[in-house]
């Protein structure tokens, strides 16, 4: 039974307030529960070096690319600008496809603000002249995807309740794992399709 401090003796037993919930709540938290700034640290100690890791990469062979999944996509996500949503490729997930054609779309607007376009036959001839523009574009929204997933992984294990340092090892083996990074170098679906459950994939192949 615990004691009272002021009772030398330690004979009497504490009031029963004063292990009341409020009590409990305002004690020091124990190590292994995570605590929210602890978090934060961890999320921006794993978030910085997968932005880095992958911002060395993504100038890779500008304003060409000799990865046929980049140039394959840029061409079907510009097809699309053309009036026709309909990808007309079913292999992977469009989803890609249409986040390239927003920013495509908004890159175009802004080149038109600029003057540098005047009509997007402008924009087209553009595209077909010089790639790395549109490369270099397509590679930097799909490491925003990269980067996030990293952030996302934090997140998720922070929600199972693992302290600092299991937050941190979780986003940092996120941050590093080699694939995660090479894939978020270039245009490809990989990255995005991650968090994707393996079931709807193999329910979206049965489908078709």
């Amino acid at each position: 039974m615990a004691r009272r401090e002021d009772d030398p003796g330690g004979n009497r037993p504490l009031d029963p307030g004063v292990l009341s919930n409020d009590h409990l709540s305002s004690a020091a938290p124990l190590p292994f529960v995570c605590s929210r700034a602890p978090a934060l640290d961890a999320a921006h100690a794993a978030v910085l070096p997968a932005l880095a890791l992958r911002l060395v990469g993504l100038f890779h062979d500008l304003p060409y690319s000799y990865y046929g999944d980049e140039l394959h996509l840029m061409k079907r996500a510009m097809a699309l600008g053309a009036g026709d949503l309909d990808p007309r490729w079913y292999n992977k997930p469009a989803g890609l496809m249409y986040l390239l054609l927003l920013a495509y779309g908004l890159f175009d607007g802004a080149a038109w603000l600029l003057g540098l376009v005047d009509s997007a036959e402008a924009f087209g001839a553009w595209f077909l002249a010089d790639w790395g523009p549109f490369l270099l574009i397509g590679r930097i929204l799909v490491l925003a995807f990269g980067v996030a997933l990293v952030a996302g992984t934090v997140r998720l294990a922070r929600a199972f309740g693992l302290g600092p340092l299991g937050v941190w090892l979780a986003g940092l083996a996120a941050a590093l794992l080699p694939p995660l990074v090479q894939w978020s170098q270039v245009i490809k679906e990989d990255v995005l399709s991650a968090p994707t459950p393996p079931s709807a994939g193999r329910a979206g192949a049965g489908s078709r």
